[in-house]
């Protein structure tokens, strides 16, 4: 073998048991401080974190023999976890004072187990080896309100019993409830789109990509409604003239709305359509979007 060969060989090996020491270290470290003796570590760490980020280390009280079912499993972890350690992030996410001994919170009070998505998140967790990583779990505050929590969390295997676990939570309802309302307001726009009798499209302001059009748009252009949706208007062919379109763009930019303008559009089959177009600027969740009013001028100019 050439010495070159040989020596990155050797490097190879070299980084593949630093990569896989580093990692079982890292293991021993977590089942560490989910151990009875590293207490005091885990509780001064859990105490100093993000007020953000909710931390809790919890023994199962008796322990769970690893080798039942999956779900005799999933119901003595509601029934036998024991919070031992929190942050005040962890009090606060169920509605708790963030001084409140959440020791006497059990998680079947903080998570329904007839919730089909609470038990597929416990689910997988003994699936992968008493291990999940960033999953959604589903809980209910103090005051019964749903809360979206995503979490991390590592449990401790000892003797074939599942003796506790230590994990992350981070509390995704304001987002969940943000893309409701998005969703909600997209339906609404989408609805309200279909009352007029003009071809009507809302695109996007940077690169004109489609995002919703009414029926009257799909009956003057030949399209159909999946047949546009994402893709620009540039791409569809839908312009004659693509130095009107840059010029209409830049009188949008600079004064923030078009009424009447003369444009001819391409349909489906190729044929033009003598148009007038009435954009105004709206905003769509964040976006920045166009919404456009196109009336078919053609016969009239006939």
């Amino acid at each position: 073998m050439p010495t070159y060969l040989l020596v990155f060989v050797i490097i190879v090996v070299i980084a593949l048991t630093y990569a896989v020491s580093a990692a079982i270290t890292h293991r021993r470290l977590a089942r560490k401080f989910a151990d009875r003796q590293h207490l005091t570590s885990m509780r001064n760490y859990v105490l100093d974190v993000s007020t953000e980020t909710a931390f809790v280390r919890a023994r199962f009280d008796p322990p769970i023999p690893t080798s039942l079912p999956a779900e005799e499993q999933i119901r003595l972890a509601f029934r036998n976890m024991v919070n031992v350690d929190w942050n005040a992030a962890f009090a606060l996410q169920y509605g708790y004072p963030a001084d409140f001994d959440m020791s006497s919170v059990s998680l079947g009070d903080r998570m329904s187990l007839s919730d089909p998505r609470n038990q597929d998140f416990v689910r997988d967790f003994i699936k992968n080896n008493y291990s999940a990583i960033g999953h959604e779990m589903f809980g209910t505050t103090v005051s019964g309100e749903s809360v979206t929590l995503v979490a991390s969390t590592s449990g401790v295997v000892k003797d074939g019993y599942l003796t506790g676990l230590w994990g992350t939570m981070i509390d995704k309802t304001a987002l969940k409830n943000a893309e409701s309302e998005l969703r909600g307001s997209r339906e609404l726009l989408s609805r309200t789109l279909q009352l007029s009798p003009d071809a009507v499209a809302i695109s996007t302001r940077d690169g004109g990509v489609i995002i919703d059009v009414n029926d009257g748009f799909c009956a003057l252009t030949g399209y159909s409604r999946d047949e546009v949706l994402e893709k620009s208007t540039v791409t569809l062919g839908l312009w004659q003239d693509a130095s009107r379109r840059q010029e209409l763009l830049s009188k949008i930019l600079e004064t923030g709305k078009l009424r009447d303008e003369a444009i001819t559009l391409i349909t489906k089959s190729g044929n033009p359509i003598n148009c007038l177009v009435s954009s105004d600027w709206v905003i769509v969740g964040t976006q920045n979007c166009v919404l456009s009013v196109i009336q078919d001028i053609s016969r009239r100019t006939h």
